[in-house]
């Protein structure tokens, strides 16, 4: 009870916003009842009182592990992360890279920037799909996010690589959508982007980190800009011809549905590097990889049908 009344505090200063007087008053009436239960609680510790604290321990212990291996892999992939100077090199000069028919889906945590495991995917299969989009699941501290401000959609590189980055974004009491709903959402998404962006050919801005600094570096194509004195005739050939490279991008994106969408899904391995302190081997080769075991797979948990799913292992040393 203790607990609860502690994180009820904090809830009211952090997210509630309440008078922090208030909060403390709050505090001070329902502790101090507590503290009292609490009191006369220890004198029965040794009576096996302590099981329950043991328990608790070792199941705080587990999650700081889980919290603490999570923690030092996110930060390998941002650190490891591709830009995208980078990527488009290789999409404009790789020799035998093939686009495949269809759509894929890859699942990453990133929200800026492209996942290592995506250059490991390419490096290794040589081959894309037509229209790749990467897919970033947040669950938010709301209770639910509204349905038109779910997906988060915008261009990842140049227009014709064919990339996109959605944010799909879930409230706390919010249902994960049926993997058949989930594609015609996020289809329409990507529909809404790509006219609503006709005019903006910004790509999305990359954090490349080198020699220990971090730089923003932006890559632009050039927007399609009308002169002043352009004539009305002008105007028309431009406006036309930029609404036939929209239907075309559309056209291609819904080829690419009709003809299959897959889920792609990074199966990473964590290890501690060699050099590591025999404790955080233990942890991390040890306890965590047992965790990994008997936890409900990422494909289970955001209900991705088996049937279409690509897993790729890379393994992260950390």
């Amino acid at each position: 009870m203790l607990v609860t009344t502690t994180l009820m505090t904090l809830i009211m200063l952090m997210i509630w916003q309440t008078n922090l007087y208030l909060a403390l008053a709050f505090f001070s009436i329902f502790g101090s009842i507590e503290l009292l239960y609490f009191s006369a609680n220890i004198y029965k510790f040794d009576q096996g009182g302590w099981l329950p604290v043991a328990f608790a321990t070792f199941l705080g212990a587990l999650m700081l592990i889980w919290q603490y291996v999570a923690s030092k892999k996110y930060t390998f992939e941002t650190d490891n992360k591709v830009s995208m100077v980078s990527l488009a090199g290789r999409l404009d000069k790789e020799i035998g890279l093939t686009r495949v028919p269809g759509m894929g889906l890859m699942y990453t945590q990133l929200v800026h920037g492209v996942p290592p495991v995506f250059d490991h995917f390419v490096e290794n299969l040589r081959a894309l799909h037509s229209v790749l989009v990467f897919v970033s699941v947040k669950h938010l501290p709301v209770s639910s996010v509204l349905d038109e401000e779910r997906f988060l959609v915008r261009r990842v590189g140049d227009k014709r690589y064919r990339m996109y980055r959605a944010v799909v974004r879930y409230g706390y009491w919010d249902a994960l959508i049926e993997h058949k709903n989930f594609e015609s959402l996020l289809m329409a998404s990507l529909e809404e982007t790509i006219m609503s962006s006709a005019c903006d050919q910004t790509l999305e801005p990359e954090t490349v980190s080198g020699n220990g600094s971090e730089s923003e570096e932006t890559i632009s194509e050039t927007p399609l800009m009308m002169p002043s004195n352009t004539s009305q005739n002008s105007r028309e050939r431009m406006i036309k011809h930029q609404n036939e490279l929209i239907d075309e991008e559309l056209a291609f994106i819904r080829r690419a549905r009709e003809e299959g969408v897959t889920y792609m899904l990074g199966n990473s391995v964590v290890e501690a590097s060699e050099d590591a302190s025999l404790g955080k081997k233990i942890v991390v080769n040890g306890i965590y990889h047992g965790l990994q075991l008997i936890a409900r797979r990422s494909r289970v948990a955001l209900e991705i049908p088996h049937k279409r799913l690509m897993e790729v292992g890379i393994t992260y040393i950390i």
